[in-house]
């Protein structure tokens, strides 16, 4: 650079905090990537994927869950997208507790194994 040139930098700070030091360093180079791919894209940072109306009920010792987007179309799931980036797929977790970091997959709908839900309903039994 000539005197007087200016230049632009661009850094991030990032951290990944895990149970154990390997996980700790996994994250942050998730994290990390996370960044990167955030520059390379001018940050233009996808939105949030909505969030469906969910209920919960107590049926004997299980619980139905409900979900659903009432006020839109059947395919709004597969339709969705922001900033490129279209929904994959959900997991439904069970935590026995709330503070607690541990919890149970219940179930996984992926894209790659069949067309997501854009409602459904899931029986859990009560831990």
């Amino acid at each position: 650079m000539a005197l007087g040139d200016s230049n632009e930098i661009t850094y991030a700070l990032v951290a990944g905090q895990g149970f154990d030091r390997m996980i700790s360093l996994r994250n942050t180079f998730k994290h990390a990537e996370i960044a990167r791919s955030y520059h390379r894209n001018n940050f233009q940072i996808p939105e949030l994927p909505p969030n469906p109306a969910v209920t919960a009920s107590v049926i004997g010792d299980s619980i139905l869950l409900t979900w659903g987007y009432p006020d839109k179309p059947l395919d709004y799931i597969d339709t969705w997208e922001s900033a490129g980036h279209k929904i994959e797929g959900f997991i439904i977790y069970q935590w026995d507790d709330p503070r607690s970091w541990e919890k149970k997959k219940i179930v996984t709908y992926d894209k790659k194994m069949i067309s997501l839900p854009s409602s459904g309903w899931l029986t859990i039994p009560l831990p």
